[in-house]
């Protein structure tokens, strides 16, 4: 079977049209998860971590993307000069041969509509190598190869990623603020407690029970209504459903000092009430946009 490597085209037919893209971008997510950072704020394309010690680091898939893009680009040409190469200079093979390339390249970019409304860089990418390709292998008295683009500058300019968010992204958006200051300026938390709590609630999702607690956490600098409505977010992210899961009252009854005195079902009443829960700044968006609904 021949390395599919080792054709010119194959990194483009693969990220237009073979789901490479998203694997790319689960690759970048683990790479960020690995370092053992948490996730304060994401978009579809940067997402901010912030490490034990508070320091806030921006990680973006699109310049992560653009070095493999301009990696690739710069493979291809020296994959089609290989194969212009062994043509000897017939020009009847170079111009069938870059006819054939240029038509999977437009295919691709056919098929490939979604992807290249995520990430426009992939068709810019195309485009250069067509650039190539007309500049220094196209034969003389040739018409110049063009891909045909259907894409209005007004969609690709408003592109947006769009990928399924692990459980563990959902964890750092919500709870990320926990980690830092009030709007008091007050640390909400320690970076010890925080992490312990992060690890308890990893266990509540993964495992769908309560962890069993070593340690009880702390009372917060947020109040708790706060509180208990980011333990909604998450339970209304995670499943959608109004029907509550009763680990996750437990979970806040068992884990926190806030909570330790509270009865169940007077928790699980007021367990989305949004009474008391203001929209400070420091408050991220994945939890404001359930106070402004």
């Amino acid at each position: 079977m021949p390395d599919l490597t080792k054709f010119p085209l194959y990194f483009f037919e693969n990220i237009l049209t073979l789901g490479y893209l998203e694997e790319l971008y689960n690759k970048f997510h683990k790479t960020i998860y690995k370092h053992g950072d948490h996730i304060l704020e994401s978009n579809e394309d940067t997402i901010t971590t912030i490490d034990s010690y508070s320091k806030t680091t921006e990680h973006s898939f699109r310049k992560h993307l653009k070095l493999i893009l301009y990696r690739e680009l710069k493979n291809s040409k020296i994959l089609l000069d290989e194969e212009i190469i062994s043509f000897d200079g017939d020009t009847s093979k170079i111009w069938h041969y870059l006819k054939v390339q240029v038509k999977k390249l437009q295919h691709f970019v056919n098929e490939g509509r979604t992807e290249i409304i995520r990430v426009p860089e992939i068709l810019e990418t195309i485009n250069l190598l067509i650039e190539y390709i007309n500049k220094v292998h196209l034969p003389e008295a040739r018409d110049s190869f063009k891909i045909t683009e259907d894409y209005s500058l007004e969609i690709l300019e408003s592109n947006r990623l769009i990928y399924s968010k692990t459980s563990s992204e959902i964890i750092d958006l919500i709870f990320g603020y926990l980690n830092g200051v009030n709007e008091k300026q007050e640390k909400i938390m320690s970076a010890e407690h925080y992490i312990l709590m992060i690890q308890y609630v990893n266990h509540l999702v993964d495992k769908k029970e309560v962890p069993e607690i070593k340690d009880k956490i702390e009372k917060l600098n947020i109040t708790k209504s706060l509180l208990r409505f980011t333990f909604w977010v998450l339970h209304k992210e995670l499943y959608t459903s109004k029907t509550i899961k009763e680990d996750y009252i437990n979970f806040l009854i068992v884990v926190f000092q806030d909570f330790e005195n509270w009865e169940f079902k007077n928790l699980k009443k007021v367990f989305g009430n949004k009474s008391g829960v203001n929209s400070f700044e420091f408050i991220p968006n994945q939890i404001l946009k359930y106070l402004k609904n």
